[in-house]
């Protein structure tokens, strides 16, 4: 079994969720800076052309699993630091894309 594994890029915060649209472009939490995040792979370095869609220090307490809908939103739910049941909300962003999943 033969693995490559490439460098492509280094970030400035872990990722606890990720997701792609029908354009080919990245989605991701980045936990410890309270953000979801936009990426091009095609592009050659994500720090310069990362796109931040939103980013609040309350409402997206370590935002964690991402999906896309049909009519163009990204959902995403946060935990809250520390665990508790105090700060956990559910997260809808216009994106204006579709899932990579879905045929139109």
């Amino acid at each position: 079994m033969c693995v490559f594994l490439l460098f492509f890029s280094d970030k400035p915060s872990p990722t606890d969720g990720l997701t792609v649209d029908k354009n080919g472009f990245m989605y991701m939490t980045e936990v410890t800076q309270n953000v979801m995040s936009r990426w091009d792979p095609s592009a050659p370095d994500f720090r310069t052309s990362r796109v931040v869609l939103a980013q609040d220090n309350t409402t997206m307490n370590w935002p964690d699993t991402v999906g896309i809908d049909d009519l163009g939103y990204l959902w995403a739910t946060t935990r809250g630091m520390p665990l508790d049941r105090v700060n956990n909300f559910i997260i809808r962003i216009p994106i204006g894309a579709v899932s990579y999943l879905y045929d139109y």
